[in-house]
């Protein structure tokens, strides 16, 4: 964050904000490295725009909600084929995993 920042400053920012409860606004790369420097994980504030894992799909039904078909384990019917299927946060943008996921569990129920 602080190598960021130098990068932002340089480019002609005037202000540096961050993500993290207890950082504030800064106005130098020093301020702001000094703010950070005694920050842990837990300070930290951010969103993930793309929920990924709540729904794993797997073949244990004691790890996973749904199976590799995208059909819920124990209850016949519910298909789910969203980015909550991911057995983990891909860490990237993940939008052509689920768009591809997403067509495989689909043709597999029109066919």
């Amino acid at each position: 964050m602080v190598l960021t920042a130098r990068v932002l400053m340089e480019g002609g920012a005037h202000t540096l904000l961050a993500a993290v409860h207890g950082v504030g606004e800064h106005r130098s790369v020093e301020s702001f490295a000094a703010a950070l420097a005694d920050r842990t994980i837990a300070d930290f504030a951010l969103y993930a725009a793309h929920p990924m894992s709540s729904c794993r799909m797997g073949l244990d039904p004691e790890t996973s909600v749904i199976g590799v078909d995208g059909q819920a384990h124990g209850l016949p019917g519910p298909y789910i084929a969203d980015s909550s299927i991911f057995p983990t946060s891909l860490g990237v943008n993940p939008q052509y995993t689920t768009m591809t996921l997403s067509t495989a569990i689909t043709r597999n129920l029109v066919n």
